[in-house]
């Protein structure tokens, strides 16, 4: 007897039978198809014009890590360090420019221009270093993802058991508002090829920049999106479980804790590998840049040229979007196993299956020293974006 059916009598009455003969390429009751396409998409169109050291088969729903010749694991650290080194040199030459010290501090032109380049240097200086946790992962650990999707797979056999920011790279170079216009100008009327060198060169990093940036962003937006959607629904389907069966006195629920002890392992090891260094930066720098975003949205409403100004708006719902959508679910996650924990220790009587769940914890999201990602948690988040965008407009 195979270890489905077994659990399938144990379950005695939950009908299972219908997750058995789902095809192969459903994704499972985990995740959804959808997202699984998404990954998918996503590796074909950015293996193209950049460094991805993965391979994903649609059939099987495995990540495998290529292997790249020595030229390209350099390069693709080089672009993963290009980013944070170029946010560097922006808030350096903010600092001039607040300080009025230096050829940085230089503003010439109207009032516009002495609008936009402070408002340009901040904006290039904060998103960098938002993803450039995703950005090392890919490029400096590459075995993180598949340790961590790959897992997903063998969860849903147990549970069947028991690009916007590149088409602005051009207008920010014409109109000299990139930071690097300070070392590259291009306002020579009679140095013709120089103009064109240095208007190829700034184009080329921050076109490499900007790949960077989105390549990193879909990965954190696709692979998150698909982890944090198993745990949560692994963290439902188990409280679930253990309500129904908790009726019948010959189903084990010790299976269900065992279970819920792998995820907990699972998710220990996404936390300590990723989710502890990469959520931190993605926050602060993403809360930073929504916060900066929602103040240009309303401040330079009519200040700013129309081809520049819609770069604010739609920062600004991008990032919600981005921080409403994973904030979401990985506290559902949280509440969800929370749940589960209280309904065992409320109804395991054996004294050995209380011991066992003496061990447990919540499952979640870690950010770093700060904790787990709870609803309280994110009400906080949200509370501090919209105090410090308020307190952004009515100080300057």
């Amino acid at each position: 007897m195979s270890e489905f059916q077994r659990n399938q009598r144990n379950f005695n009455g939950i009908d299972l039978a219908r997750w058995l003969h789902a095809p192969n390429k459903s994704g499972g009751e985990l995740v959804s198809p959808g997202m699984w396409i998404l990954l998918n998409l996503y590796r074909n169109v950015f293996v193209k014009f950049s460094i991805l050291p993965f391979s994903f088969t649609l059939s099987d729903r495995l990540i495998r890590v290529d292997r790249l010749t020595r030229g390209k694991r350099l390069v693709s650290k080089c672009l993963s360090v290009l980013g944070p080194i170029h946010s560097l040199i922006c808030f350096y030459l903010l600092r001039n420019i607040i300080y009025g010290r230096g050829e940085d501090a230089k503003l010439k032109g109207d009032d516009v221009f002495n609008i936009l380049r402070p408002v340009a240097v901040i904006y290039l200086g904060l998103v960098p270093p938002s993803l450039m946790g995703m950005s090392y992962a890919i490029s400096f650990c590459p075995e993180v993802a598949p340790s961590i999707v790959n897992c997903i797979l063998r969860f849903e056999k147990k549970f069947f058991g028991p690009i916007a920011i590149i088409a602005l790279v051009p207008p920010a170079i014409v109109m000299n508002v990139d930071p690097l216009s300070i070392w590259f100008s291009t306002l020579c009327e009679d140095c013709t090829t120089r103009k064109v060198a240095f208007y190829t060169v700034r184009s080329l990093i921050l076109t490499m920049i900007s790949a960077e940036i989105a390549k990193a962003g879909l990965a954190f937006l696709i692979i998150g999106l698909i982890v944090i959607f198993a745990v949560a629904e692994a963290t439902e389907k188990l409280d679930n479980y253990i309500k129904w069966i908790t009726a019948s006195p010959t189903v084990s629920k010790l299976e269900m804790v065992r279970l819920y002890q792998e995820l907990q392992i699972w998710n220990q090891h996404t936390n300590a590998s990723f989710c502890y260094s990469a959520i931190p930066p993605l926050l602060f720098f993403g809360v930073a840049t929504n916060i900066f975003a929602n103040y240009a949205t309303i401040k330079l409403y009519g200040v700013v040229p129309n081809m520049l100004y819609p770069v604010a708006p739609w920062t600004s719902l991008l990032g919600g979007i981005f921080l409403m959508t994973l904030l979401p679910l990985a506290a559902k996650t949280y509440e969800n196993s929370s749940r589960f924990l209280t309904w065992v220790k409320g109804h395991l009587i054996d004294k050995y299956d209380r011991r066992v769940t003496y061990s447990l914890r919540p499952i979640g999201a870690q950010c770093g020293p700060f904790g787990v990602i709870t609803n309280s948690w994110m009400s906080r988040l949200v509370d501090t974006i919209l105090n410090y965008t308020a307190t952004a407009l009515l100080t300057f």
